[in-house]
């Protein structure tokens, strides 16, 4: 299992990334060829939300990428059970300081990431959240 992290260079990418205080605005997970994503926005993809599709090079290009390893079915068993959960905007309102609101039958982009990982948080689910789940990980096996 890879994840891949990436800036983005569209207006709300940059609206993302102030709120939530990170340099990355999207993340994704891909295991043996297939993006998996939520997304606010359908784009060239026949849905929004939960989804998943062949990654192509271009596509790829995009992001950062981290080799966790890990188990495969176990995180795509994790994606059946959201799989076409609608996009979650809810949630987000957590990044502004008065709100700690989640709504479990919606997922964006790091709660989905999390979640294929086999890990929860209750909110606020950040690029740098995911990145210390990986590290603790790595020095726990040594």
């Amino acid at each position: 299992m890879k994840l891949g992290f990436k800036r983005g260079d569209k207006w709300h990418s940059a609206i993302i990334r102030t709120l939530l205080n990170s340099q990355w605005s999207h993340g994704v997970v891909c295991i043996k060829g297939r993006l998996y994503e939520s997304v606010a926005i359908k784009g060239d993809h026949d849905t929004a939300g939960v989804r998943d599709y062949p990654i192509t090079d271009a596509i790829a290009a995009q992001y950062v990428w981290f080799d966790i390893g890990g188990d495969d079915d176990a995180a795509l068993a994790r994606y059946e059970r959201v799989k076409g959960f609608p996009y979650d905007f809810i949630s987000e309102l957590s990044f502004l300081p008065v709100f700690n609101v989640r709504d479990a039958k919606r997922l964006y982009c790091y709660e989905l990431v999390l979640l294929m990982m086999g890990h929860s948080v209750k909110w606020r689910v950040t690029p740098e959240i995911i990145l210390t789940f990986i590290s603790s990980n790595i020095i726990r096996t040594r």
